[in-house]
């Protein structure tokens, strides 16, 4: 049987869980940090954290660090699957059986 390869190379796809997981963590803390300190616009009834503020600070840290390495990477592994312009006339649509041709 020959082995398929994957549309996404591991790299990627770890630097995407990474950064996915931490933009879910900074959104998180980042309402706990509204709910302990501001809460304007209303708060709930959870027990405020003391050092909610520098998690919340070390995971947009973290994710600074990593968003870049993401971005490089995806337009290097992405460079070959971007429309040039010189592509342009080769590319076909698929059209099903309504479609009317001209």
């Amino acid at each position: 049987m020959s082995r398929s390869a994957s549309y996404q190379l591991l790299l990627l796809r770890i630097l995407h869980d990474v950064s996915i997981i931490l933009v879910i963590a900074a959104i998180i803390t980042g309402f706990l940090v509204y709910n302990s300190y501001d809460g304007r616009f209303g708060k709930l009834p959870i027990p405020a954290i003391g050092e909610i503020q520098d998690i919340h600070g070390t995971l947009a840290l973290f994710l600074l660090l990593v968003l870049p390495a993401f971005a490089l990477y995806s337009f290097h592994a992405g460079y070959k699957r971007l429309l040039q312009p010189d592509s342009l006339p080769n590319i076909s649509f698929a059209c099903n059986s309504n479609c009317s041709q001209k």
